[in-house]
């Protein structure tokens, strides 16, 4: 697990022999908040950095590295989920900071507090720390942030404008992330997918939001559309990894984008609007299926077609919707497992896929290549349009 970067310490400055009782201890706190930010156990770091920081406290009061290790007690506090406890450290970190301390990066202690400000979820405040936090991440300043600090503050506010419907604010925090993507603590090409695929998603439901006072905007459906298009072709690599009955992270995610292009497609299809092409990525292969995870590379998939009996029950014309549906065939050519991997707009389209989906099967389509193989786990999308 990688964490925020915490406040770089000189290391000489802090772990320098010493003969005070209060350094020594400080010094051990700091290495054992060290080792357990290297195993991932943030409770441990976020205890460690407070023990640090109190010996720093009791030995130099507000001054040698107490700002840092301020610091340090507040990204890891809000990493572990403690956001009162990281505001306080946060707020106390930046008045230092402000006040000449060493060692701080403004900015930095700036972005954490609002952090853990919009964290605490004071309702009546959320808001205005959320702008807070946009602003800070699209100031000049935010170029000498790391790009870990940048990714998970975008993703945080990324996902509390989702959340409360604040849309133009989760397509800035999303938009941020997308920007510093090898930020992402799971790898750069995870973290670009994941970014484009929300920030898209946050410009169609603004969009939506907006949609019963005129039509769809053409211009946001092409940019979401571009969006979602980058999202798909950073994540189909990632889908090399042949699936259990759970779908991997980045299989999900490559799903949920392949979802919101088809439903953004069948929403420009129903207004009569000309749709762009898709990636190949999320058009699949040749017969519409795109595997994950090949079971035998030295035989090609054969071509397949899908016979969706009984179709699905939807007759809410005012919407579109899309799901995409994993499904395990077996050499026999029969579905032996089938669930939505992701879905896209309305619910109740997804739930009624869900209850026919169980009595669908495959076909071997006529030109597929002699020796084929049926055996594979694939995806499907499935999308509604409603016709005007």
């Amino acid at each position: 697990m990688r964490l925020l970067q915490l406040s770089i310490l000189t290391l000489g400055l802090l772990l320098a022999p010493s003969a005070s009782a209060q350094q020594s201890s400080a010094v051990q706190h700091y290495r054992a908040y060290l080792s357990a930010l290297e195993r991932g156990d943030v409770q441990a770091a976020a205890s460690e950095a407070q023990l640090a920081l109190e010996a720093s406290q009791a030995r130099d009061g507000d001054g040698g590295r107490t700002a840092v290790l301020a610091l340090n007690v507040a990204t890891s506090r809000l990493a572990a989920g403690d956001a009162a406890a990281a505001t306080q450290a946060a707020q106390y970190a930046l008045n230092l900071a402000r006040g000449g301390a060493d060692g701080v990066n403004v900015d930095f202690a700036e972005l954490i507090l609002a952090r853990a400000n919009l964290a605490l979820g004071a309702e009546d405040a959320a808001a205005v720390y959320a702008e807070r936090l946009s602003a800070l991440l699209n100031a000049p300043s935010a170029e000498t942030l790391d790009d870990q600090e940048v990714y998970l503050a975008g993703a945080q506010l990324g996902n509390w404008g989702l959340e409360h419907s604040s849309y133009e604010l989760a397509q800035r925090g999303w938009a941020a992330a997308g920007a510093r993507p090898s930020g992402s603590p799971s790898g750069a090409a995870f973290g670009l997918g994941r970014a484009r695929t929300y920030e898209a998603i946050s410009i169609i439901l603004n969009e939506l939001d907006r949609h019963r006072l005129g039509r769809f905007s053409q211009e946001d459906a092409y940019d979401a559309h571009a969006l979602l298009s980058e999202a798909a072709r950073a994540l189909h690599p990632l889908t090399d990894e042949s699936p259990s009955l759970e779908l991997t992270a980045a299989q999900q995610m490559y799903a949920e984008s392949r979802a919101w292009i088809s439903a953004l497609e069948a929403l420009l299809m129903s207004e009569g609007v000309p749709v762009p092409e898709a990636p190949e990525e999320a058009q699949g292969d040749a017969d519409g299926w795109s595997e994950v995870g090949a079971v035998d590379l030295t035989r090609p998939r054969c071509q397949m077609r899908l016979v969706a009996s009984p179709l699905p029950r939807y007759a809410i014309s005012a919407q579109v919707a899309a799901v995409v549906v994993f499904f395990r065939v077996n050499a026999a050519g029969e579905i032996e497992h089938s669930q939505i991997a992701a879905r896209a707009g309305a619910e109740q389209f997804a739930t009624e896929v869900e209850r026919v989906v169980g009595r669908w099967r495959v076909e071997r389509e006529e030109g597929s290549t002699p020796n084929c193989r049926m055996e594979s786990n694939i995806l499907r999308t499935i999308r509604f349009v409603a016709r005007r």
